[in-house]
């Protein structure tokens, strides 16, 4: 399929080079229709990011943040469902990986310096694409997404109407962080060894040719494999375990959300999350949840870390919470306001 590529008026043609230009549709997970892209560059880094407008009227705009390791490929089933709901969305992916410009001579590394420079990416997207979108401004936002997005809300750097968190990455499942992990990152790091990818074997939550059932995402096959068959179309979009730097830069990011700052924002937020989640942390999404106060939040029975991803059954109760959510009728906050 041809994507016509917008360029970014001060990305040059070696910049565009190190970017992939398009979007890779595979069979079961095409491309919707429509897409606008456009390569920003973002603090030093070129950013890939995807627009869409849904067929008829609009009902406001949905900011899709992913989590750590994905791509947009991976989400075109929510945003065709999103689309379908009325939504138009816009995407992008984060820096160091997926189709956006990689930190390290090794672009298999999952590398930054610091979640600012993330949420630095955020308030880039806003101010260059959301403002030409319509409101209201919904943020949807996994994992370290969450997590990006809601420093970037402490900060008054997204000025979204009302966010969706799935999984937020605020704390590490105990099967994924043992004791000591974070003081142990920021010695490596000050020792030099920040690029160093993190020691130990591969997690499961990389994707595999074969359906594993005990694996950390979701326990629906056909969604389980599609990473694998797009990252076998599109290997450049793939990115490995982190680097020493990345987690001590979590492992910083997550502690800078245990504060007063929360109680500051006061944005409606609806938590999602499942209890059979094992990358992240439910009860401190939860604990999370309570602490703002415009939070409310909803534990999917069954659910591993991908909610999005998961089994039609328990997707389907995302979407009803996803539903009753927007469906609240709110303000929305004038440009500028926050």
């Amino acid at each position: 399929m041809s994507v016509h590529v917008r360029f970014d008026r001060f990305v040059t043609p070696r910049d565009a080079l190190d970017a992939v230009q398009g979007l890779c549709g595979v069979a079961g997970n095409p491309v919707p229709l429509r897409p606008r892209l456009r390569l920003l560059r973002s603090e030093g880094a070129l950013l890939r990011t995807a627009a869409w407008l849904p067929p008829g009227r609009t009902r406001g705009t949905v900011l899709l943040l992913q989590g750590r390791g994905d791509f947009i490929e991976k989400y075109f089933e929510v945003i065709a469902d999103l689309l379908a709901r009325g939504f138009a969305v816009a995407t992008f992916d984060w820096r160091g990986q997926g189709g956006s410009q990689r930190l390290l001579p090794n672009p298999a590394k999952g590398h930054v310096d610091g979640f600012a420079r993330y949420v630095g990416d955020v308030a880039t997207v806003v101010g260059d694409i959301l403002t030409a979108l319509p409101r209201p401004w919904t943020g949807l936002a996994h994992s370290m997404g969450a997590a990006i997005l809601l420093h970037a809300l402490v900060r008054r750097d997204a000025s979204l109407d009302r966010a969706v968190l799935t999984a937020p990455m605020v704390g590490l499942s105990p099967a994924l962080a043992p004791v000591g992990a974070r003081a142990l990152a920021s010695a490596l790091d000050w020792a030099g060894l920040g690029t160093a990818t993190v020691p130990g074997p591969a997690r499961r939550g990389q994707a595999a040719p074969a359906f594993q059932p005990d694996n950390w995402l979701t326990s629906d096959p056909v969604r389980y494999l599609r990473s694998y068959d797009i990252l076998k179309e599109a290997p450049r979009l793939g990115v490995g375990k982190p680097t020493i730097g990345w987690l001590k830069a979590a492992y910083d990011g997550m502690a800078g959300l245990r504060g007063e700052a929360l109680a500051t924002i006061d944005t409606p937020i609806l938590v999602v999350a499942g209890d059979r989640d094992r990358v992240t942390h439910t009860p401190a999404a939860l604990a999370l949840a309570r602490r703002m106060p415009s939070a409310e939040a909803v534990v999917i029975e069954g659910a591993a870390h991908d909610v999005m991803m998961e089994r039609d059954a328990l997707r389907d109760r995302f979407w009803t919470a996803f539903d009753g959510f927007t469906a609240q009728r709110r303000t929305p906050l004038a440009t500028g306001s926050r």
